[in-house]
């Protein structure tokens, strides 16, 4: 997990801070630095989430809550990467250089995760019990 919050950051940081300043490359472009930020975001995402579903520390109706708010985040993750591939000529030469079954695998999991999170947001617990629920748990 650690290793893709570090990607992720090196990315941002590409993303966001040089490469506005630098002329894109042929095979680095700020759209594509965007989508890697976004992959390893999603993918650190989904090992915490995993974490979490393996949590039983906390109460299982503030657990639940995490899980849902969980499962919102890396799905917005998968569908704002997956999103990007199309829009940017390096992404698309990248992505269909790799193995024609991870932008099969990435679009599954950008679907599983909508439909999970869409499942899970009547989870999402009001902010009185999440507060309860963490004087309970302490």
């Amino acid at each position: 997990m650690e290793a893709f919050k570090v990607a992720a950051n090196f990315f941002l940081q590409l993303w966001q801070v040089f490469a506005k300043d630098v002329v894109a490359t042929l095979d680095l472009t700020v759209v594509f630095a965007e989508f890697l930020h976004l992959l390893f975001s999603a993918q650190a995402s989904e090992l915490e989430l995993r974490e979490e579903l393996n949590n039983n520390d906390a109460s299982y109706a503030l657990q639940q809550h995490r899980c849902a708010l969980l499962f919102i985040s890396v799905s917005k993750l998968y569908r704002r990467a997956y999103a990007l591939i199309p829009t940017d000529s390096a992404a698309r030469k990248h992505v269909h250089s790799f193995d024609r079954t991870w932008v099969t695998h990435l679009y599954q999991k950008k679907i599983f995760f909508q439909a999970e999170a869409r499942q899970r947001q009547s989870y999402i617990l009001p902010k009185s019990e999440r507060l309860k629920g963490r004087i309970l748990c302490s």
